[in-house]
């Protein structure tokens, strides 16, 4: 039996995976009002334990299968290959591992050169942005790229990006109409304005739920044009009306989003938003063919 199948390398792989998905739901939402800092260093630490366990069972799988692989690349055995041979196969197939690994390198490169190394590697006090956090983002995204391996993962995946989006998007309308029961900055009135929401910071939530509301809109479309199809008679009406609700719940979370994005008063993000729409308008246009979407694509850029 190939040990990559094995019932250890299944259990490891689905823990690796709910790590990820726990890190998606987790991180956005969560912040510590106990601490003074309230957000990023929390959220950090947070994310960092996450990575850090997905770490230690990448781990555990990586010496479990060393011997098959050692033997592989010694040329014992029907599956022979070589290390650079399968190391070049990898990276081909995952060129943005490439980028990964080289932005990691300059990045420490950059740390060790720098005047103070120790802060810019474990960052500041006050937000712990150092190269430390930075190559837990890329470890996270190196151990995503390399387990994601079917189209199932990816809907999970976008499951998840579009719950964890909905709190911020609930708490950033709160804060805009006043409801919110958290004071911020000595006065009620302020976080209205540009609201923080959960991720701190105006940019940082616009910034955010620009990332979301692409797959709140691929959930929605892929919804709406079921809706629109013939209705098989052999699904039942308890899987229609699940279909419609899906097809609100969408609706209402990409409205939330819409909202949160501009309670938050941040034209980077609005731009960025724009940006977004048009590239999927495109995708969508050259998809199915709708020319007059297209065009509309096409004399936005």
């Amino acid at each position: 039996m190939n040990p990559r199948l094995s019932p250890l390398v299944r259990v490891v792989d689905g823990l690796l995976e709910l790590c990820w998905l726990l890190i998606v739901l987790a991180v956005p939402g969560f912040f510590n009002v106990r601490d003074y800092r309230v957000f990023e260093p929390d959220k950090i630490v947070l994310m960092r334990d996450g990575v850090l366990i997905m770490v230690i069972l990448f781990l555990v799988k990586a010496v479990y299968l060393t011997p098959h692989y050692l033997a592989r690349w010694s040329g014992v055995g029907e599956d022979k290959q070589s290390f650079g041979a399968d190391l070049t196969e990898g990276l081909r197939r995952r060129p943005m591992a490439v980028a990964a690994l080289a932005f990691a390198f300059v990045y420490l490169l950059a740390t060790f050169r720098s005047l103070l190394p120790a802060i810019s590697f474990w960052g500041s006090y006050d937000r712990m942005e150092g190269a430390y956090t930075y190559l837990t983002y890329i470890t996270l995204f190196l151990l995503m790229a390399s387990h994601i391996r079917s189209w199932t993962q990816c809907e999970r995946l976008a499951t998840a990006v579009i719950l964890a989006s909905v709190p911020p998007s609930v708490y950033s309308w709160a804060q805009h109409f006043k409801v919110d029961p958290l004071i911020w900055g000595g006065s009620g009135d302020d976080a209205s304005l540009r609201t923080p929401s959960t991720l701190g910071n105006p940019i940082f939530l616009g910034g955010y739920l620009l990332m979301a509301v692409p797959f709140t809109l691929y959930r929605l479309v892929q919804r709406v044009v079921r809706c629109l199809q013939p209705p098989d008679t052999s699904d039942g009406q308890g899987l229609t009306m699940g279909l419609y609700l899906g097809t609100v719940g969408y609706g209402v979370a990409l409205g939330l989003q819409l909202g949160a994005i501009g309670f938050s008063g941040s034209r980077g993000p609005a731009l960025g938003l724009l940006a977004a729409l048009v590239v999927y308008g495109l995708v969508i246009a050259l998809r199915f063919q709708i020319k007059l979407l297209l065009r509309a694509a096409i004399a936005f850029t």
